[in-house]
């Protein structure tokens, strides 16, 4: 017989046939059981998102005209978030932590993820703040870990979490100890000479220098002003007295936040506009993602998304939030289970989706852990325990299966979606014939202009303003950059308003053109 053949009889294959289909129904069943056990505040929560964020897929889809672009797709390096404190310097355990942040970079690399999300929060890095140097000489190991895979580091520098949920209590202490007296001049003071520590010993390719006002304003426990204005002159501020080397800058808001602050952050000399999503009701995401996008293009301003998670939320309480969005304990704990799964990947495929459509540098998501394995929830179990409780235990047991280099189904999910679009070949680049500097755009300007040039091969790169008197105000860049066509920013806020003189020098290469300062 020709089945038999095979090695299998007909009568064997057909009962091979009913095992699969009773093992899908009993997991079929199972889900269905875990979904009605599921509290009603959750069921109500599923039955808006879905809906939702399929609407916003269709609305990504209707703009989009498919052409794939080639984001670094990322994850927050979670082990060595800055909120731990003390766990990140402790010598008794830091080699194994640091041997299973290697484990984690493993594991991203499995998914197809090119970049990292890194997070080190004011003041860990300010001079006279308690651990400096451990801090500091724990991530130039990360770092030197995430270089020796070739990732991409997204770095964000915004406050210390000083709460009992988020912030690690030895390190909390130390904060508002630190935070006495603490005002906004000493606080742009300060965060400017840790902005600078971070580029000149870590280097990372992406900086965010202020990001999610609200969160700021909580973390820094009321004493530093954080209107849009202000906010736009810290990173003003920071833009003119930080020497940003290679490092791109950028700075921006969740999506939840009042819209002035992206207008207001566009207008400085950023290189990038960086957002942060997570929840998708009402108009936080298909709205204000394409009202970001036209901002970014008018300005002339690169995109990234610095963090994004569905934040599982019903419509009734995004209305009644207390905490500022991002910060609630109670709706972070819902996502350490499978429940979600159908809503994580309908999220993950808007963001994927609108990577393409608004050519998004990198997008890093939130919960790593989640990519490797959930909770199934359990009322007996969970029903008692604290949200910390089910975060600890969430994160736990996605780590467990990320070292066995398991993936979840929302994993398994954004590795086809990543590698879908790596597949899509693109024409190279063609590399520039030869040396030039371009006419700044606009020009006269007010607040701030691009500067484009191109190099055909790798060099070393100063591009330098002076005044009329032939005195340097500016250094706009010095180090060795890559050939290919490359932009910069210059901003001269504090500067009088007049003709000025840029220069670059690449190898042999040097030219000079004028530009109008209008004030």
């Amino acid at each position: 017989m020709a089945t038999e053949e095979y090695g299998f009889s007909p009568i064997i294959k057909q009962e091979m046939i009913m095992r699969k289909f009773t093992s899908l129904l009993f997991a079929f069943i199972l889900a269905q059981a875990a979904f009605a056990q599921a509290p009603a505040t959750w069921q109500t929560a599923f039955n808006q998102l879905q809906p939702k964020l399929q609407s916003i897929n269709a609305q990504i889809l209707s703009r989009w005209d498919g052409q794939k672009h080639g984001t670094a797709f990322s994850e927050d390096l979670s082990l060595a978030n800055s909120n731990r404190g003390y766990e990140l310097i402790n010598p008794a355990t830091q080699s194994q932590l640091l041997a299973a942040i290697d484990s984690m970079l493993s594991a991203f690399e499995m998914v197809g993820l090119r970049a990292i999300g890194l997070t080190i929060q004011y003041p860990m890095f300010v001079e006279g703040f308690p651990n400096r140097d451990k801090y500091i000489q724990f991530y130039e190991n990360v770092v030197q870990l995430a270089r020796a895979r070739h990732f991409t580091i997204l770095l964000g520098c915004q406050a210390t979490f000083v709460d009992s949920v988020f912030g690690e209590p030895n390190l909390t202490n130390d904060v508002k100890n630190f935070y006495i007296g603490l005002n906004s001049t000493r606080y742009k003071t300060e965060k400017m000479q840790m902005l600078q520590t971070i580029i000149d010993r870590l280097a990372p390719d992406y900086l965010t220098v202020e990001m999610e006002p609200q969160a700021m304003t909580i973390n820094l426990l009321q004493s530093v002003d954080f209107q849009a204005d202000s906010m736009a002159a810290y990173t003003e501020y920071f833009l003119r007295h930080v020497n940003k080397k290679n490092t791109q800058i950028g700075a921006g808001a969740g999506t939840w936040d009042d819209f002035v602050y992206f207008e207001k952050l566009a207008q400085t000399g950023i290189d990038f506009i960086d957002y942060h999503i997570y929840p998708p009701h009402f108009s936080y995401f298909d709205d204000v993602v394409f009202r970001i996008d036209s901002l970014a293009k008018a300005h002339n301003k690169e995109l990234v998304i610095g963090e994004a998670w569905c934040y599982k939320a019903t419509n009734g309480e995004m209305t009644n939030i207390t905490n500022p969005v991002a910060t609630s304990a109670e709706i972070y704990s819902r996502d350490m289970f499978d429940y979600w799964v159908p809503i994580d990947t309908l999220f993950i495929k808007a963001l994927v989706n609108l990577s393409h459509f608004s050519r998004v540098r990198v997008t890093s998501f939130f919960w790593p852990t989640l990519l490797y394995g959930y909770l199934t929830y359990n009322p007996a179990i969970h029903g008692n325990m604290s949200f910390s409780q089910k975060l600890r235990s969430g994160q736990q047991a996605g780590f467990q299966r990320m070292l066995q280099k398991q993936l979840s189904p929302a994993g398994a999910f954004l590795q086809k979606q990543i590698a879908a679009a790596t597949a899509v070949t693109e024409k190279p680049a063609e590399r520039p014939a030869g040396f030039a500097l371009a006419q700044n755009y606009p020009n006269p300007f007010n607040p701030s202009t691009v500067i484009s040039f191109q190099l055909p091969v790798n060099s070393r790169v100063t591009l330098k303003v002076f005044d009329v008197n032939g005195r340097e105000v500016a250094t706009l860049m010095d180090g060795e950059m890559p050939a290919g066509n490359h932009t910069v920013t210059f901003a001269p806020c504090d500067l009088a308003g007049g003709l000025y003189f840029y220069k670059i020098t690449a190898g042999k290469f040097s030219r000079i053109r004028k530009a109008v300062f209008v004030k």
